[in-house]
């Protein structure tokens, strides 16, 4: 994630939220240090495969942040106005189809 965001600007944090058993949820929050490096990213990156998953790239909602270590409300944003940072998750439309393809291989181990 790192490697795909920084070329964009200079990343002031980069969190990967895990599970109690240490495994990733599945999602990042990556916060740049100006809005427009956020911006550029956000747009570039719109539709990118990584690790052949789709990703999800949108601006961070506060709720999604406070569960996650994020700016608390009231505390100010960076200088430059930036709403914070980008979430990125994988396309849902991929983990359905996954779903799926695991329900025909266990209907099929099951015959």
């Amino acid at each position: 994630i790192k490697q795909l965001f920084s070329p964009f600007g200079e990343l002031r944090t980069l969190r990967m939220p895990k599970k109690f058993d240490g495994s990733h949820r599945g999602f990042a929050f990556v916060d740049y240090m100006f809005s427009k490096d956020a911006s550029g990213a956000l747009k570039q990156l719109h539709g990118t495969h990584l690790l052949g998953r789709r990703l999800t790239i949108e601006r961070a909602k506060e709720e999604e942040m406070l569960g996650s270590g994020g700016q608390q409300p009231g505390q100010d944003a960076a200088e430059d106005g930036d709403p914070g940072p980008l979430v990125v998750t994988e396309d849902a439309g991929d983990e359905f189809m996954r779903k799926v393809k695991r329900q025909r291989l266990s209907k099929k181990a099951q015959a």
